[in-house]
């Protein structure tokens, strides 16, 4: 039995430049992928200032291969800070800062963690009413005077 042996691709000049893993030079002009300015398929690519796997949409560069801290996804919305991108989760801070830079940051982001419940309360002060001339109900016991708001505060849960 007789074995056919596959032949190599033929490349010619005129054929396009195509980025590919192997950076093959496929129009035969002695440059291959990003080294020649024809080459198709490109990704584009976002700096990556703070290493967190996302990058700044603000700049970008076409390429074929990666340049070293460049990162494919362009959504990180502070490339300052490595605890800022789209994979954190919202957390409530002093700052008020957006962490999962979805647009929305701590109250406003119903997807925050570590609210804290807070309820009203009052406080009451005596009336100058009540205090000229009580009359006090028998079931009114020590003392006490009939009471009016004067502030409303929220306090922690």
């Amino acid at each position: 039995m007789r074995r056919l042996r596959r032949q190599p691709q033929r490349r010619e000049s005129g054929d396009p430049e195509v980025c590919d893993a192997a950076d093959v030079d496929e129009d035969c002009d002695g440059l291959a992928d990003d080294a020649d300015a024809s080459a198709t398929g490109q990704t584009t690519w976002h700096p990556d200032a703070d290493g967190d796997t996302y990058g700044s949409s603000s700049s970008s560069i076409s390429r074929c291969d990666a340049p070293p801290a460049h990162v494919s996804d362009g959504t990180d919305c502070d490339d300052a800070d490595p605890l800022v991108n789209p994979g954190r989760a919202e957390v409530c801070d002093p700052d008020d800062t957006d962490e999962d830079c979805d647009g929305l940051a701590d109250d406003a982001d119903a997807s925050a963690t570590g609210q804290t419940a807070w309820y009203l309360t009052r406080t009451w002060t005596p009336s100058a009413a009540t205090r000229a001339a009580p009359s006090w109900p028998a079931t009114n016991l020590r003392g006490a005077l009939p009471m009016r708001p004067t502030a409303t505060t929220a306090v922690p849960m």
